[in-house]
């Protein structure tokens, strides 16, 4: 499922080229946003980017590293894998998203008066990774 969230995530960027952050993109001047727009039909029923990734993946699957793998296109997003997500390398490409998102920057760092500054991530879905704020670190 995260192939169709990635590739209409860049989908909706390429139809709006050039736009400088993917929350330009509007539908009129009372917008609903691009993670609440119907964008793709499964089984008969339209699915948002908000359906695929809070309805639909992280209860399925209770698996915290998902965000890792579902790109919302933002330069503070974890990188856009160049391939396919696949069953047989996808342990492997967990702790690989996992560990490049955590060692970079935009997920991890510390400020100039060296304080711990976590990605947004974090934050929107700290019950994903930890109970509390250590468990988080952890």
């Amino acid at each position: 499922m995260d192939q169709p969230y990635n590739a209409m995530t860049v989908d909706v960027i390429l139809e709006n080229y050039p736009v400088a952050s993917i929350r330009d993109i509007k539908d009129g001047p009372i917008s609903i946003g691009l993670w609440s727009r119907p964008l793709v039909q499964v089984s008969g029923q339209m699915l948002t980017l908000n359906d695929i990734e809070l309805r639909i993946i992280r209860p399925t699957f209770n698996e915290p590293r998902i965000h890792y793998a579902l790109n919302c296109a933002a330069v503070r997003c974890p990188n856009l894998m160049n391939r396919a997500w696949q069953v047989k390398t996808l342990e492997r490409d967990f702790a690989a998203a996992e560990r490049a998102y955590v060692n970079d920057p935009r997920g991890v760092r510390f400020d100039a008066r060296g304080r711990l500054i976590l990605s947004k991530i974090y934050t929107w879905f700290r019950e994903d990774f930890g109970a509390n704020e250590q468990a988080v670190l952890n």
